[in-house]
């Protein structure tokens, strides 16, 4: 019982997330559903590793293993897709899902073929011809330089630190050389399972992280918004473009003045916008004065009273 171990912390891992993930305020209705399909279909995948352990060690049933590793070697792929889908949600993954199809077409034709493997009366796995038997390995590659693709495309530009889901990425490739290698020991669960769960996670915590920049970045713009409208009222929008109308009329000269001052007095604002530290004092001196200037034609009467120079 000592080796089943194992499957207490990648259970807690599993089963932690999905709360977390269902309380995440920062990842929309699609986003989360994507993140309980990916949850979900690792859990299969941890249930079909567990299943093959037991039908290896415990029972001999070589027409059920069939169908288990048909649905384990059918998962892996589906599972990178959705990571593809999560972190570049706008992207194209038409082919992506063909080669996923395809795999999984391969692999079903192990129920009535020995193309892909075969599991023979005494319960031993045999591979079938050989570039069909490696199929699952080939299109999760393709399909592992497709993620890694949609992750610098759509985070490189936002200053992000791809490095760690690239090194996620890079375990998860790591992981079926162990499974084949010496240090190779009879889990219930491959050594290739671990590192999707584990990585899984990583990945997951790593597009928190972005998404909650991202919103730190949306709240910011919208602050900026709100600065700007509160510094151009709309009455004063109005009345400025109803002053320069009538000035065009009476007199297009001071028109022409009037629009010049709007202009620097809108592209002060917008400008200030940008700014990430605090406006100096000189700049807001000279934005207020145009604002006085402008309110002036409107107002004679302010510039006798107060003196202020347009």
């Amino acid at each position: 019982m000592a080796e089943y171990i194992i499957l207490i912390p990648l259970a807690i891992l599993l089963l932690g997330l999905s709360p977390i993930i269902a309380r995440d305020n920062y990842l929309n209705k699609n986003q989360k559903n994507i993140m309980f399909a990916i949850v979900t279909l690792i859990g299969v995948l941890v249930l079909q590793n567990v299943a093959d352990y037991l039908l290896q060690t415990v029972a001999s049933a070589p027409y059920l293993r069939t169908l288990e590793s048909i649905v384990g070697y059918s998962v892996r792929p589906v599972i990178i897709v959705l990571f593809c889908k999560l972190v570049k949600p706008n992207g194209k993954n038409t082919i992506a899902w063909i080669l996923v199809a395809v795999n999984a077409a391969v692999y079903l034709t192990a129920t009535f073929s020995h193309i892909p493997f075969y599991i023979d009366e005494n319960n031993h796995f045999h591979g079938g011809v050989f570039y069909f038997s490696k199929t699952v390995f080939v299109v999760s590659f393709i399909l592992l330089i497709h993620l890694i693709y949609c992750t610098v495309s759509e985070y490189s530009r936002k200053k992000a630190w791809i490095w760690i889901p690239i090194l996620n990425i890079v375990l998860v490739v790591i992981a079926p050389i162990l499974d084949i290698s010496p240090l190779y020991r009879n889990y219930p669960v491959s050594y290739l399972t671990i590192a999707v769960v584990c990585c899984s996670l990583f990945y997951y915590i790593w597009l928190h992280l972005e998404f909650v920049k991202e919103h730190e970045r949306d709240l910011k713009a919208e602050q900026r918004i709100k600065i700007m409208m509160s510094q151009i009222q709309p009455h004063f929008l109005y009345n400025t473009l109803t002053t320069i109308q009538s000035l065009c009329l009476i007199d297009p000269q001071k028109a022409s003045e009037v629009t010049g001052k709007f202009g620097a007095y809108l592209r002060n604002n917008l400008d200030s916008l940008e700014q990430e530290n605090l406006i100096p004092l000189s700049k807001e001196l000279e934005n207020t004065k145009i604002y006085a200037g402008i309110e002036m034609l409107r107002f004679p009467e302010i510039s006798v009273r107060y003196n202020i120079e347009a």
